[in-house]
């Protein structure tokens, strides 16, 4: 599971779904389409309530990624990017 933090600027994920201003994605090879991860983000499409979403996620987004069996997995910092410089022009390309 990929945790997000769905406030975070250029992040696309389907709002209806957001609680407390986080949304936890199923990214398990059977449940995604098109899969892909890069430094600058994490793009994927999915199926919500029967719809198709493209999904996009900047890096600074991401909150973290664990095993849904166990919880157990990487955990970041929500100020872990507070002092990293983020290319809007490579987002923006992106979304």
């Amino acid at each position: 599971y990929l945790l997000v933090d769905a406030t975070k600027p250029y992040t696309d994920v389907p709002q209806q779904f957001v609680q407390d201003e986080q949304i936890v994605l199923n990214i398990a090879p059977h449940s995604v389409h098109m899969l892909n991860m890069t430094n600058e983000a994490i793009t994927f499409s999915a199926r919500f309530s029967g719809a198709s979403k493209d999904i996009y996620v900047p890096i600074n987004a991401v909150l973290g990624l664990y095993a849904r069996e166990n919880g157990q997995g990487l955990f970041f910092d929500p100020d872990e990017y507070a002092n990293v410089q983020i290319d809007e022009d490579v987002l923006e390309s992106n979304t």
